[in-house]
């Protein structure tokens, strides 16, 4: 079987960029733009490859298609394993990279795990009105793409 892997794309920082504008303009939604699709989103803007397609429809839907995982857990699943990209110490997250924090969630109040994408020195995430930010020091995993 042919080994998977993911290579960032030469214009991969102007994608990128292109990216964060649309994601700005996109508003969170279980199911449609909620923080597993906004990170596939932002690796296929630089890479060109979809890692995966999630299924969810609904916030309870997500959470029983991750079953006893937690998010970082299932974030290692398709990228170590499937994609064969390494993981990084969380200080080391660079522009472009998914990572996953322990931050407050606001549809819970709670602090919990949230996908999102290093941004210019900090994380963003889908927030109800386009882009949250996170600061780059709640960050608990980070994966380096491709050649990156």
């Amino acid at each position: 079987m042919e080994r998977k892997t993911l290579t960032k794309l030469s214009n991969w920082q102007s994608a990128l960029a292109e990216w964060h504008e649309y994601a700005q303009r996109r508003s969170f939604a279980w199911g449609q733009w909620d923080c597993t699709r906004f990170v596939i989103s932002a690796i296929k803007a630089q890479t060109g490859v979809q890692v995966f397609n999630p299924t969810w429809k609904d916030k309870a839907e997500a959470e029983a298609a991750l079953g006893e995982q937690t998010l970082p857990e299932r974030f290692a699943n398709v990228l170590e394993t499937e994609w064969h990209q390494r993981p990084v110490a969380p200080n080391l997250a660079q522009n472009g990279d998914p990572v996953v924090c322990w931050a407050l969630r606001r549809d819970t109040r709670r602090r919990g795990y949230l996908a999102g994408i290093a941004y210019n020195g900090r994380v963003i995430v889908p927030v109800r009105e386009g882009v949250g930010h996170i600061p780059i020091n709640e960050i608990t995993h980070a994966w380096r793409l491709g050649n990156g």
